[in-house]
């Protein structure tokens, strides 16, 4: 017994001195996993990424990174947990862009985007500044010029621009564009409903027995503000007319308001739901 017993201390001792002999502190290292699109766990075939989960020890002290790559291998993400920088629930997160330049500092607070952010231009430079509230741009903004000179500051109130203001490279006031703009049909809302109601026939054979329900639908907002790709992602339960119609609907819609984040017209993925009732 005793012989297996210093051979069990030999053996722990050694895996603890592997563990911690590459740095001043240890390191472990959870192993590759991948993700597909819908960030869920899969195979490398099916996989648009991979994720590594490494943690460091320093006495007490537990730091938790996730390392988030591009199957090329670019790292994509860094998200640090260490609970004596941060309160509990808290995390940083840095996002890099395909050539690995730092394009955004962001805390997350579970699974929001919550607290102060930092954005920066490839060469490093700090590009804006502000805060998040539940995922959106909340209170002031600023924005910067490369060479660190004033180039806007915007109020928000989550993620809806208050009051905003531009300034030249000189530092004089010029016309205000957006920073943030969200993809919506003119109007709004309120005027996308009227829209739908005026336009949506409810079809006969759903009407004949008093069905009801909801048509959720995806769809692509481009550049200019025009609706591609229109797909039902769960139809009315028992009434292919319904999604059928959906579709003619949104398909025949005026073009949109685009989507601007950073100041740049982007593409962006809109859903929305068409209700069937039968008032």
């Amino acid at each position: 017994m005793r012989l297996w017993s210093k051979a069990f201390r030999l053996l722990l001792a050694i895996f603890i001195a592997a563990s911690f002999s590459s740095t001043s502190f240890g390191q472990l290292n959870s192993g590759r996993k991948y993700f597909d699109a819908n960030n869920r766990d899969c195979d490398s075939i099916n996989a648009v990424g991979y994720r590594e989960i490494i943690y460091s020890f320093e006495g007490p002290k537990t730091v938790q990174i996730v390392e988030t790559y591009r199957m090329n291998g670019t790292l994509k993400s860094e998200t640090i947990r260490d609970h004596e920088t941060f309160p509990q629930k808290y995390s940083k997160k840095k996002l890099y862009d395909s050539l690995e330049h730092l394009t955004e500092i962001q805390q997350h607070y579970l699974d929001n985007i919550e607290g102060p952010f930092e954005k920066y231009y490839p060469n490093g430079a700090l590009k804006a500044k502000g805060n998040y509230h539940l995922n959106n741009y909340d209170d002031t903004l600023k924005g910067y010029y490369p060479n660190g000179s004033l180039k806007r500051i915007d109020v928000f109130c989550n993620g809806k621009l208050i009051e905003g203001k531009c300034f030249g490279i000189d530092g004089k006031d010029t016309t205000h564009f957006p920073f943030y703009q969200p993809a919506s049909f003119p109007g709004g809302e309120a005027e996308m409903n009227k829209y739908i109601a005026k336009n949506l026939v409810y079809p006969q054979t759903a009407i004949n027995i008093h069905l009801t329900g909801k048509c959720y639908l995806i769809f692509k907002v481009n550049t200019s503000g025009k609706i591609s790709d229109v797909t039902v992602i769960r139809g009315v339960a028992g009434c292919q007319e319904c999604d059928k119609e959906s579709l003619r609907v949104v398909r025949s819609m005026p073009n949109w308001i685009p989507y601007i984040d950073e100041e740049i017209i982007r593409e962006i993925y809109f859903s929305i739901p068409i209700t069937f009732s039968i008032d």
